[in-house]
């Protein structure tokens, strides 16, 4: 049987490190065979949330690339309702946000058991001690700066996926 092939200029391919999870290929705008975004199931469940409509349908965008079924919030509000719909594995989370900050969401995320089960992480332009032990007593596992590295997010996702732990300590410098 033939193998479908897919041919991507390298002007269409993103400025950043793209990594195919389970083959780990790097894609240098040469030919690639489909097989290698075909990865192993099931997908991973993330929610987004931030109130910048652009920023979190981009980091969506970007995340379906890394195999996971993405859930957009552009609020707290609806971040919890669709937090208790469909139960994600992990969450990323804007801290700054109007109404209902990331914080607050965190904390009413950790009384749910699947909240208490997910992987919380901070997205946040402030990256000073006191946003960090905000965030922290907020009970959320990883503060990442704005702009986030599309390895850092990797990393995270590929450790939920083996349901290895990853170290807080070395995570929050991510």
């Amino acid at each position: 049987m033939r193998q479908a092939v897919a041919i991507l200029p390298t002007s269409l391919l993103p400025d950043i490190p793209l990594c195919w999870q389970a083959s780990r290929n790097i894609v240098t705008g040469q030919q690639f065979t489909l097989d290698t975004l075909i990865l192993q199931e099931p997908l991973l469940r993330v929610l987004v949330v931030d109130d910048n409509a652009d920023a979190a349908d981009a980091l969506a965008a970007l995340l379906t690339l890394f195999h996971c079924e993405v859930q957009v919030a552009y609020s707290g509000e609806d971040a919890l309702a669709l937090g208790n719909m469909h139960r994600p594995q992990c969450v990323l989370l804007d801290i700054m946000m109007p109404g209902m900050d990331g914080c607050q969401v965190a904390r009413y995320m950790r009384a749910c058991r699947w909240g208490r089960e997910a992987c919380l992480v901070a997205l946040t332009a402030n990256d000073d001690e006191q946003s960090r032990d905000r965030t922290m007593r907020a009970g959320i596992d990883f503060h990442l700066c704005k702009p986030v590295s599309a390895q850092a997010l990797i990393d995270i996702l590929e450790a939920i996926r083996a349901s290895a732990p990853l170290r807080k300590e070395s995570a929050g410098r991510l």
